[in-house]
C-alpha cells in the first residue's frame, strides 16, 4: 500500500480520477485544479487530504467512498458551493477526523450509513440546534 502524493500539483485542464482506487493516503494538499475535477466513484482508503486545494471549476465526488479521514479544510471552490457535489458518497467512519468544506456536513445516507450533505438540507443528525457539532460531524472548521 503506497501513498499517492499530489501536493502542490497544478492540474491544467480537467483532472479525471473517476473510479480510481487509492489504497494508501491520497494527498492533494495545496493542489490547483484549473478545469473540472472528477473523483466520481473514487475509493479513498484510508485518508483523503484536499487541505488548501483550489478548485477553479466543478468538483465531483459523487459516489466516492471515504474509509478514513477526509479533509477539505481551507479548500476553495471558485464557483461557489454549487460547483461541488458529494451526491451518494459513502463515509465509512462517522468519527474519523473529517473536515468538510464550508456548507457541508456528515449526514445519514438513508441506509444506516453516512454521506456528505449540505449543511442546510434539513436532515436530522440528532444534534440539538444550539449544540456545536461533535468532532467528525461538521464541515468547514
Amino acid at each position: 500500500m503506497a501513498d499517492a502524493n499530489f501536493d502542490e500539483t497544478t492540474f491544467s485542464g480537467d483532472a479525471r480520477f473517476g473510479g480510481a482506487t487509492f489504497t494508501g493516503d491520497a494527498r492533494f494538499e495545496g493542489a490547483t485544479f484549473t478545469g473540472d475535477a472528477w473523483f466520481e466513484g473514487a475509493t479513498f482508503s484510508p485518508d483523503a487530504w484536499f487541505t488548501k486545494a483550489t478548485f477553479s471549476r466543478h468538483a465531483w465526488f459523487t459516489k466516492a467512498s471515504f474509509s478514513g479521514d477526509a479533509r477539505f479544510g481551507g479548500a476553495t471552490f471558485s464557483r461557489g458551493r454549487d460547483s461541488l457535489s458529494f451526491g451518494q458518497s459513502r463515509i465509512a467512519l462517522r468519527d474519523a477526523q473529517h473536515v468538510w468544506p464550508p456548507g457541508w456536513r456528515l449526514g445519514p445516507d438513508g441506509n444506516g450509513g453516512y454521506t456528505v450533505v449540505r449543511a442546510n438540507d434539513g436532515l436530522d443528525t440528532g444534534l440539538k440546534p444550539d449544540a456545536p457539532p461533535a468532532a467528525g460531524m461538521a464541515g468547514g472548521a
